[in-house]
């Protein structure tokens, strides 16, 4: 197993089909037995209780997010275009929405608005779009969004953004600090 992270395997693409299905079976026939591990920082950051709805139509995009976020330590639940978006913020309202602007549906940032309206304490959102249209962005600011995003954005970045939105809401709120 690679140390810390649970894998069996990391494979570079491209990758062997043959040699991915052989580990694969071999992971699947073993017996493991985990041992306690020493704390690593992701499991440190595993106490966190903040969910993260993201809702984006392209799947790759979307659970890479998921991936990332669930690395940090975050809740998160997937949606794919903006019907399932509003239903699961109404549902089990989020601390933060990560969307796309073009999604199946709806409008992102008319979505973002309903959201808004719609939940008692509107959840922090950032909007990520591979739209260059400046119309976007001022529309994302006059909505007060948390973040607004260009395709290709970097990933450092986000996380930082994600992050920093929600320790300023844990600090007006008057909670300690993560």
């Amino acid at each position: 197993m690679i140390t810390g992270l649970g894998a069996a395997g990391l494979f570079e693409k491209p990758y062997d089909i043959e040699e991915l299905l052989v580990l694969a079976q071999q992971t699947l026939s073993q017996k493991h037995v985990p041992s306690q591990p020493k704390e690593t920082e992701t499991e440190k950051w595993s106490a966190r209780s903040e969910k993260i709805l993201i809702i984006e139509d392209d799947s790759k995009i979307a659970m890479a997010l998921g991936l990332r976020l669930k690395a940090a330590g975050y809740q998160t639940v997937l949606a794919f275009d903006a019907v399932l978006g509003l239903s699961a913020a109404v549902r089990t309202p989020p601390d933060l929405v990560l969307m796309d602007v073009s999604i199946p549906g709806g409008n992102g940032l008319d979505l973002a608005e309903k959201i808004q309206k719609l939940l008692p304490e509107p959840p922090l959102i950032i909007c990520l779009t591979a739209s260059k249209q400046p119309a976007l962005r001022q529309k994302a600011q006059e909505l007060g969004l948390a973040g607004f995003f260009e395709k290709p954005y970097e990933a450092e970045e986000l996380m930082a953004a994600i992050e920093n939105a929600l320790e300023s809401r844990h600090q007006l709120a008057g909670e300690p600090a993560l």
